[in-house]
């Protein structure tokens, strides 16, 4: 019976040892790229500058015209369920994972438009610098972070009611999501004192306005706007935001009763004006459940709430529905 001769046998397991290196190789090549940072600065930047923290670029919207960021957009519009997301602005320098960080000055109005992301790109206030916006709008895209801004409509000419932060599903350009709005801060104005109740119902804008789905909206302060967030996208989270209205904080709540008229019957009131009222101190009881196979059961009873210390500050407001 014939056999394979030894040196024959020992080349076949060093080729196949090179093929093993030559793939391991291939796997460091491969590693993505490490995310870069660009910057811009309307006070001190250039376009025709290249994006570095020395070399800033101007404005973020002449950075978004310039076409200076690669992502995808639709092959055709309007977009329909046959329809490809292709490359956009392909070889522009800034890229998927990318941040561009921005610096104090006004940066204007800012219009995103179809891009939708393949990673997250994140567009944020660099540490101890305050960016300004008179607006912004996100419109069919999709992983965009925005951080730290400062959007108020006082910072156009001329003052027009707005929405401050519109994130916006599109009938012709797209749809939108996973878009995270994070510790901005935005108003109408910053001083109202001098407003009528004719001017509240005239000028001040709404704070931010989502459509679209995975859509964040965390720890913003809002201040001196008329409605405060107002949210229609599925899978999305509204958390730790701040709304304040003719220095009111209002609280979220959805036991509050309706009277025989349909009205909501909502509450105001001073903290000064109220007190913590209670009756029966708590009491606490752990015990086993036969019926429920000796479970273990914790048992706390209390009796206490807020009670009103002065009258004029604890108020009934009918609100229609």
């Amino acid at each position: 019976m014939a056999t394979e001769a030894p040196s024959s046998r020992r080349q076949e397991d060093r080729m196949k040892k090179l093929g093993l290196v030559a793939v391991a190789l291939s796997i460091v090549f491969a590693a993505p790229a490490r995310a870069a940072d660009f910057y811009v600065d309307p006070q001190n930047g250039s376009m025709a500058n290249d994006g570095s923290a020395a070399k800033p670029w101007r404005t973020l919207q002449e950075v978004i015209d310039a076409k200076l960021i690669e992502s995808q957009g639709w092959e055709s519009l309007p977009p329909d369920g046959s329809t490809k997301l292709v490359a956009k602005n392909a070889g522009a320098p800034v890229k998927k994972g990318d941040t561009i960080w921005l610096r104090s000055g006004l940066h204007g109005s800012l219009s995103i438009v179809g891009y939708y992301n393949p990673d997250w790109i994140t567009i944020a206030a660099e540490a101890g610098h305050t960016p300004k916006f008179s607006s912004v709008l996100l419109r069919a895209g999709a992983k965009w972070r925005l951080r730290g801004f400062v959007v108020s409509a006082e910072l156009a000419e001329p003052y027009e009611t707005r929405t401050l932060i519109d994130i916006e599903a599109h009938n012709w350009h797209g749809p939108i999501s996973d878009i995270e709005i994070e510790g901005c801060e935005l108003s109408s104005k910053a001083d109202v004192s001098s407003w009528t109740m004719q001017n509240w119902d005239e000028l001040a804008c709404t704070g931010i306005q989502a459509d679209g789905e995975r859509i964040t909206i965390r720890n913003n302060r809002l201040k001196n706007v008329d409605f405060g967030i107002s949210v229609g996208a599925r899978d999305s989270l509204v958390q730790g935001n701040v709304d304040t209205f003719l220095g009111f904080k209002f609280i979220h709540c959805e036991r509050l009763g309706v009277d025989g008229s349909g009205d909501r019957r909502c509450i105001a009131w001073a903290k000064s004006g109220m007190h913590l009222g209670m009756w029966n101190d708590i009491t606490t009881k752990i015990s086993e459940r036969a019926d429920k196979s000796y479970a273990t059961q914790v048992y706390v009873k209390g009796t206490f709430g807020a009670t009103r210390t002065e009258e004029k500050k604890v108020v009934e407001i009918i609100c229609d529905l």
